[in-house]
């Protein structure tokens, strides 16, 4: 394992910015950002947190002075001018919530720009949990994704040099059905191609642009992931060319990676991110657990008795941004329920996740509160070969329905055996596990699959 001292990183000209510092230069940022991130990457956990607590304090700092819905919130926070804040005090903040977002835009934005050096951007959340907010992006927060992005590339093993498609909502929110060829992917590579389209094309349309363009790698949803490598396989239109899927924006699907490994020899690698804080985790190349991305966000799993997960726990994830001066988003639960992972067997100290159970309303209730999500690794992964998508519906504390959508029906052999997985993705619960055929599960959201949805409340 690599090593370096905070001495090796150059200082940031700009004030409230102590890590990942820059040295106010455009031209030069992102390589500057760059440069420190692949030093840090290999840091300790003591050199990350301390860092971490250095960036805490000065980003709560210019909360509390500039910021008007932080002004009393922060005003008992010590907060020390080398050390940062004590982790143990700040984890006493009140935790901010989605409806916070919604009802104090005007108030979450900071009266001073002057950390900005560059357009201030503004996002709308998808809406998967039911609340879309809107948030503003300062330039420093898109510069540090930028460059993060490439790390993503960069541990994947990419070739900066090859083509790549892209499919995206962007598009379809701008009313734009044409797909765009751009260059310069890969901050290395300027020139490269980079093929970006649409998310609402039809299934038949996206694989035959897939079959022309030609790209080695894909960054899309896991749901159309495993549509186009299905439809492709059952109309033989060659996507072979496609070396690596790099997915987002949902769980990996049952089955989905041997699927793609045995129709077209591609991998898949995965990275957690939200719109309202950018990137958060990356999927380490040696052990497939999420590396958190600790230069742009300090995250917490909180359990419900309010107390930190431990490795194999499930808990709340909790997010604050450390970068993002615009809008600052201090103790801010995005929504998701998360299991905390172990330490990395590759070397890096940065905390892991080993899985993304999903967004907290969309998992499967249990009567006193708990939930949970389906597991995936089970023997019969076959006998959802020929299941396009599928979603769980839970009607009852009791009662599941295993919707999905297929080609062409299915035999009886066939359904019981999903019946039976069903049963098997709880194995220590008996839910009355039923199968519904539906002809489309449409996906809202920006494009995203909500595979669970649960119809139970609490009153329920």
């Amino acid at each position: 394992m690599k090593n370096y001292s905070p001495d090796l990183l150059i200082p940031g000209a700009i004030p409230g910015m102590v890590w990942p510092a820059v040295n106010g230069s455009s031209s030069s940022t992102l390589s500057v950002i760059s440069d420190q991130l692949e030093k840090t990457q290999w840091w300790s956990k003591e050199q990350i947190l301390e860092a971490q607590c250095r960036q805490l304090g000065k980003l709560c700092e210019f909360a509390r002075k500039t910021t008007p819905f932080y002004m009393k919130r922060l005003s008992g926070l010590k907060i020390d001018s080398e050390k940062g804040i004590d982790l143990t005090e700040f984890k006493k903040l009140p935790i901010l919530k989605r409806a916070d977002l919604q009802n104090n835009f005007e108030k979450l934005q900071t009266t001073d720009l002057s950390l900005e050096r560059g357009p201030i951007y503004e996002n709308i959340s998808s809406g998967s949990t039911g609340e879309p907010v809107k948030t503003k992006m300062s330039s420093y927060l898109n510069e540090v994704n930028v460059v993060l992005q490439r790390r993503w590339y960069d541990w994947v093993g990419l070739d900066g040099s090859q083509p790549m498609g892209y499919f995206t909502s962007k598009l379809y929110q701008k009313g734009d059905n044409d797909f765009q060829h751009t260059h310069g992917w890969h901050l290395n590579y300027p020139d490269n191609d980079y093929y970006v389209n649409n998310v609402s094309l039809s299934l038949a349309k996206k694989v035959k642009w897939l079959s022309e363009v030609r790209p080695k790698y894909v960054v899309t949803y896991p749901s159309y992931t495993k549509e186009m490598i299905q439809y492709a396989k059952k109309h033989e239109i060659d996507i072979s060319s496609v070396e690596h899927f790099l997915l987002y924006g949902e769980p990996t699907m049952l089955g989905l990676r041997e699927m793609a490994e045995e129709v077209c020899g591609a991998k898949l690698s995965d990275k957690y991110a939200s719109r309202e804080t950018g990137c958060i985790a990356i999927e380490c190349p040696e052990s497939g657990l999420l590396h958190v991305q600790g230069d742009n966000v300090y995250l917490e799993i909180i359990k419900d008795d309010g107390t930190d997960a431990k490795p194999g726990e499930n808990g709340k994830v909790i997010v604050t941004s450390l970068t993002n001066t615009a809008m600052p988003l201090i103790r801010y639960e995005l929504g998701d329920v998360a299991e905390a992972g172990p330490d990395c067997s590759c070397g890096r100290q940065q905390m892991t996740i080993s899985n993304i159970l999903g967004r907290t309303r969309d998992l499967i209730r249990l009567r006193g509160g708990d939930r949970v999500r389906p597991i995936t690794n089970l023997s019969d992964k076959d006998a959802f070969i020929d299941v396009r998508k599928l979603q769980y519906v839970q009607k009852t504390y009791d009662d599941i329905v295993l919707r999905y959508v297929s080609d062409e029906p299915l035999s009886e052999d066939i359904q019981n055996r999903m019946i039976k997985a069903g049963e098997e993705m709880f194995p220590t619960f008996n839910f009355n596990v039923t199968l519904e055929r539906v002809d489309d599960i449409p996906q809202k959201d920006g494009g995203k699959l909500r595979d669970i949805i649960s119809e139970v409340t609490e009153e329920t």
